[in-house]
């Protein structure tokens, strides 16, 4: 399993000190909605500068043509992973898996299933039947027969995941966190060695990196836990 660590701290300079910090170790970073649309092509300069692998969570969602577009705009940054919303149904997924292959890119596709920030309680409340786990497998499958190339879910939706991708496709889990690290606002969590065990192929962590007084020792713990996995 591959860990790819959030660049969510709140400004471009604090994100490329967490980078530097993590010369040598970490191989993956993540730039989600905040730092891309804050600092733009600035914000990968850093991950690039150190032949790191390059994960845009920019969660894309709109009608198939304007994803479409959207993932053609983007070919510059040269992401080796880009997210949509598999709630915006397999014509979007689809759209997105063309534009991908018709250009050429080495990017792969992940659709987002069920949010690690929802309980079960608020995803009856927005009108879904049936609990989270339930939710990301049905939209996993559909995001898999659509063309996705991976998705992304809670690591307690691992297992079933791998079943759905299959060996090949990429079951990628956000809300990881280490002994003693608070969840904040993520309602499904998990130990890193929990997601490999469970079926995991990425596992992205932010906070408890990100705060860490000592990000090399933090990321040390990490690892440490990664091999007690039992995969």
């Amino acid at each position: 399993m591959e860990v790819i660590v959030a660049l969510d701290a709140p400004t471009l300079a604090q994100n490329e000190a967490v980078v530097a910090d993590l010369d040598g170790l970490a191989t993956w970073y993540k730039v989600g909605m905040r730092l891309f649309y804050g600092s733009g092509s600035s914000a990968l300069t850093a991950v690039r500068g150190v032949g790191a692998r390059l994960f845009l969570d920019l969660k894309l969602h709109d009608i198939p043509h304007t994803v479409a577009t959207a993932v053609e705009s983007l070919a510059w940054a040269e992401p080796d992973m880009l997210t949509v919303h598999a709630s915006g149904g397999s014509a979007m997924i689809e759209a997105a898996r063309a534009s991908v292959d018709r250009l050429g890119l080495r990017t792969r596709i992940v659709a987002v299933t069920v949010l690690t920030s929802l309980s079960n309680a608020e995803l009856a409340q927005i009108g879904w039947t049936g609990d989270a786990a339930t939710n990301a497998v049905r939209l996993a499958r559909m995001a898999s027969e659509a063309g996705a190339h991976g998705v992304v879910c809670s690591a307690h939706e691992a297992a079933a995941m791998r079943a759905v991708v299959g060996a090949d496709g990429w079951v990628v889990t956000p809300g990881i966190r280490l002994p003693g690290d608070a969840a904040g606002d993520q309602s499904r969590v998990a130990l890193p060695s929990d997601a490999a065990a469970w079926g995991a192929s990425h596992a992205v962590i932010g906070r408890p990196i990100l705060a860490a007084a000592d990000r090399r020792s933090k990321w040390r713990e990490l690892e440490e836990n990664l091999k007690g996995a039992q995969v």
